[in-house]
């Protein structure tokens, strides 16, 4: 008898009835009890089973695998399986006249014992279902300990295929080659499973449900390279063949000569008599690019009985059901799959260098993160790896994305991949259309664009106002396969970088002080910034400083500065080769301004230390330059408490805008910037009589030139003047007269800083509760324009206001 211990344990203790439904257990355990005497007493009397032995038969007769009994029982699955093959395994291969033989896998042992004439069907008269079939097919396994990030997608589709009343039952599962629809598909069918055994509880458990599995997938890609899929449907009579034999239709009519009327007719037959059935039909896009096959694979899915569930996976859209779109994984999600894979195959050893090289060159696909693993454990090195899985005509290049560089594609489809390789991020589709050197209203070029979304090569949509991208890796596809052809590239690049300078006229602004709003530009910028690494890789000095010209003020409020220093020392380092001073005045200046935005002590040391090689080398370089170094040496010095200096090179600024007067609004504002940094001058030494006067003027010349921005700066520093002379209502005014015209030109960047100031004006006011108010508003823009640093300011002055308040 089994323990209370050994029934919790082992969920088939007392599920005898169960497996009685289809077998007959009381003549099978006497027939195999006379074999077991026979092994075990040479001919002697029979020798009854054990009360183990008739639960693991159990077991393996309602479609479980000796490991799950192995969990049930607190055995070790491998000394279980030596079990089986020395006793029971033996006495059902002496049943069939093969005492010597071999049982060949523990699913042997139903068709084996069904055919020997111990399977009688349920005695309620329903229709006969074999055990295999009424548990899992041939569903693959599940891939690894459990999905990485697509836990909302399975329940998606989990919530489609439970609908008992109604709903769609039907769930199509899309996406690129290798980003997991298998892998969905089979965890969602285990889990369907698991979860209508569970609801099903006693009698008729295992009777809840059955899967049935087929797929028309070629091959496997594995850290071993392309397998062959040995039970691979190579159309649609062998699709159904295989599903009808799993449903167990009789063999007459699944024979070799049945025709799809007939196949599909037995299916539904076996549908609707049988218990709840779910239908796994993988990999179907062989038998959806022929029209004829396309259509009976959508006549076939649409006329299945209602109480049928399906789960149908291909690259393409299929409009039937409930759809559920895959996307790449996240970067999180990514690393946490590739991690687990890399421990499960005990790869250590990888740098964080290496791991980000091949988690960027994956893309977020997760069937080359797992490759990739794969090779690793395999002892290949990361290098090795990317090389190997990048092959234009490597198997993860074949079955990925079916070799995309192929001469089969449509030109226009090879034209549009081509150049939105190129781009870092979405965008619309008529842009990356010109780039590709294609009329974005052609026929050709729809074509094309309809080519890529039925293999799903792409993100996003094509509707108006949409951006696309192309998925993961088939961006390295396509830029290794246009390095072979340096011409084309050529062409594409000279348009690609014509897209980036139109881009940047379009959004940008030619003072870097008049950007208010950067949101419009936000989608393009990875792009604009590929843009800009390809000018100065390629030395086009030029081009990249007129880019730069018109995005430097934008990079300056997104807070993209360490691209902005970055990009200072590379163009140091390309006029230095050149022995190019003029560009190297230019070079320290742009890396010198950079590093003053920021407020650590060590890098606004260097900022001055660039500034003053570039005025060291200001005759090489223009009037304006020379002015602007002065100023912002000015500026800088300042900031670091060095008065002195910072009155000097103020002064010689002035001198430089005194000898020559331009006509231009630049000249202009440099003007007004001289008078402001002499204002905050004099306010750091604290002669806030003179600062008042020089903020004064400033804000005149800003009115006569109409320059908004200058207004509303020297009015909020005429606010702090008049709160360091202790002149509250004077303060609050000029305040409030700033935050007005700021919000009038929606700078939201400037809105925050009076709004911070304003809220230490009520604070001094002795009026916490409207302090309060206004640092929360000012925190939250910071918060939302993803300033962390002001935000973090106002945290702890928030703080340190509470604990007064």
């Amino acid at each position: 008898m089994a323990s209370p211990r050994d029934r919790r344990r082992d969920p088939y203790a007392d599920y005898g009835r169960e497996a009685a439904k289809f077998w007959d257990l009381e003549r099978l355990y006497g027939d195999l009890a006379v074999q077991k005497g026979h092994v075990k007493y040479a001919l002697g009397k029979p020798a009854p089973l054990t009360p183990l032995e008739c639960r693991l038969l159990r077991g393996l007769l309602l479609g479980e695998s000796p490991q799950v009994l192995a969990v049930g029982l607190d055995r070790k699955p491998g000394g279980l399986v030596v079990d089986l093959s020395r006793g029971l395994y033996r006495y059902v291969m002496g049943l069939a006249g093969q005492p010597d033989g071999r049982m060949g896998g523990w699913r042997k042992i139903a068709p084996l014992l069904k055919r020997l004439g111990y399977y009688r069907g349920d005695r309620e008269g329903n229709r006969a279902v074999m055990v295999e079939a009424v548990g899992m097919g041939r569903l693959p396994r599940r891939f690894g300990p459990g999905l990485v990030g697509r836990e909302a997608e399975l329940e998606q589709v989990l919530s489609l295929l439970l609908m008992e009343d109604g709903g769609e039952g039907c769930v199509a599962i899309s996406g690129a080659g290798g980003v997991g629809k298998t892998s969905l598909a089979t965890e969602a069918a285990h889990e369907w499973l698991r979860r209508r055994r569970a609801a099903a509880g006693g009698a008729g458990r295992f009777a809840a449900g059955r899967v049935a599995f087929a797929s028309a997938k070629a091959e496997h890609l594995t850290g071993h390279g392309a397998l062959p899929h040995l039970h691979r449907c190579q159309g649609m009579v062998q699709l159904l063949g295989a599903i009808a034999r799993q449903l167990e239709v009789a063999p007459e009519e699944v024979g070799d000569g049945a025709d799809l009327e007939t196949l599909m007719g037995a299916i539904n037959r076996a549908l609707v008599t049988g218990p709840p059935t779910l239908l796994v039909l993988d990999n179907l896009d062989p038998l959806l690019q022929e029209p004829e096959q396309r259509e009976q694979v959508l006549a076939f899915l649409m006329d299945l009985p209602r109480a049928a569930r399906v789960i149908a996976t291909a690259r393409a859209r299929l409009v039937i059901g409930g759809a559920v779109r895959l996307h790449p994984l996240a970067a999180a999600a990514a690393g946490k799959l590739f991690d687990r894979e890399c421990d499960r195959r005990r790869v250590s050893g990888l740098t964080p260098v290496d791991r980000r090289a091949l988690l960027d060159w994956a893309g977020g696909i997760p069937l080359l993160l797992v490759t990739a693993a794969g090779r690793l454990g395999l002892g290949h090195g990361p290098a090795m790896a990317i090389a190997w899985l990048r092959s234009l005509r490597g198997p993860a290049a074949r079955l990925c994305f079916h070799e995309p560089m192929a001469d089969g594609l449509p030109a226009a489809a090879i034209a549009l991949v081509q150049a939105l390789s190129l781009f870092e991020g979405a965008i619309p589709p008529d842009e990356v259309a010109q780039v590709a050197g294609l009329d974005p209203a052609a026929a050709a070029t729809a074509q094309g664009w309809q080519f890529l979304v039925e293999r799903s090569w792409l993100l996003g949509d094509l509707g108006e106002g949409a951006a696309v991208a192309l998925v993961g890796s088939l961006r390295s596809f396509a830029r290794d396969w246009l390095v072979t052809d340096p011409e084309l590239e050529r062409q594409l690049r000279d348009r690609w970088h014509a897209w980036g300078q139109a881009t940047a006229m379009r959004y940008g602004r030619e003072d870097r002080l008049e950007w208010f709003d950067v949101r419009p530009l936000n989608p393009y910028w990875p792009s604009l910034r590929a843009v800009m690494d390809w000018c100065l890789d390629q030395g086009r000095s030029a081009d990249f400083l007129n880019l730069l010209h018109l995005l430097k003020g934008y990079l300056h409020l997104s807070g993209h500065w360490e691209d902005l220093y970055r990009w200072g020392t590379a163009l140091l380092t390309l006029a230095q080769g050149r022995q190019d001073r003029a560009l190297e005045a230019i070079a320290y200046f742009e890396r010198g301004w950079t590093g003053s935005l920021y407020t650590e002590p060590e890098r606004l040391r260097a900022a001055a230390a660039d500034l003053e090689r570039a005025w060291n080398l200001q005759e090489h370089g223009n009037f304006y330059l020379a002015a602007e170094i002065a100023t912002n040496l000015g500026r800088l010095w300042i900031q670091l408490g060095q008065g002195r200096r910072a009155h000097r090179y103020l002064e010689r600024a002035a001198e430089l805008l005194d000898r020559r007067v331009l006509d231009s609004p630049a000249w202009g504002r440099l003007q007004v910037q001289l008078l402001y940094y002499n204002g905050e001058l004099a306010y750091s030494q604290g002669e806030y009589g003179r600062a008042q006067l020089f903020y004064q003027d400033a804000l005149e010349r800003s009115r006569a030139i109409d320059w908004q921005r200058g207004i509303y700066y020297c009015q909020e520093w005429l606010g702090k003047v008049a709160l360091a002379q202790q002149d509250v209502v004077q303060a609050r005014q000029c305040l409030r007269d700033a935050l007005a015209v700021a919000r009038r030109q929606r700078d939201q960047r400037y809105c925050a800083f009076c709004l911070q100031t304003l809220a230490q004006l009520a604070a001094a006011d002795g009026d916490p509760k409207e302090a309060r108010r206004l640092a929360v508003r000012s925190r939250s823009v910071f918060q939302e324009l993803g300033m962390e640093r002001e935000r973090a300011t106002m945290d702890g002055w928030l703080r340190e206001l509470n604990g007064h308040g």
